[in-house]
């Protein structure tokens, strides 16, 4: 199933239009830049439907705040940055080199199996 282009997150303060938030990278119809994935817009009447989106760097606007909203559904609805920030620790060096040990411990003899079929699987086709 495609993943759809934008969900509408809530309505302008200052003109009640809705805004958006970008499922996948789109690109502002009136600057050419891109609007990231989990990014806010708005869009532009075309003729009797909203077509063109634009930044908010091109038409700035305030989400209006709903009061009746959960914490799971603002949860949901942040960007992916701020998720991402909030959640993931950062690895210091000691960290990365056991996560290095683990890794290869777990996957070592995997690797050299699957390297050593390819290896006479290539041999077999010449």
């Amino acid at each position: 199933m495609k993943k759809g282009i934008s969900e509408i997150v809530g309505h302008t303060i200052e003109g009640n239009e809705p805004v958006y938030r970008a499922l996948r990278t789109l690109l502002c119809a009136a600057c050419g830049d891109e609007i990231p994935e989990g990014g806010l817009f708005t869009r532009h009447m075309l003729g009797q439907m909203r077509l063109l989106p634009h930044c908010q760097k091109c038409k700035p606007f305030s989400l209006e705040a709903n009061k009746n909203s959960s914490s799971l559904l603002k949860a949901l609805l942040s960007t992916q940055a701020e998720t991402a920030r909030s959640r993931k620790p950062r690895l210091t060096d000691d960290h990365a080199d056991e996560i290095r040990e683990a890794v290869e411990a777990r996957l070592g003899p995997a690797l050299k199996q699957a390297h050593h079929q390819s290896k006479t699987k290539w041999r077999s086709k010449r």
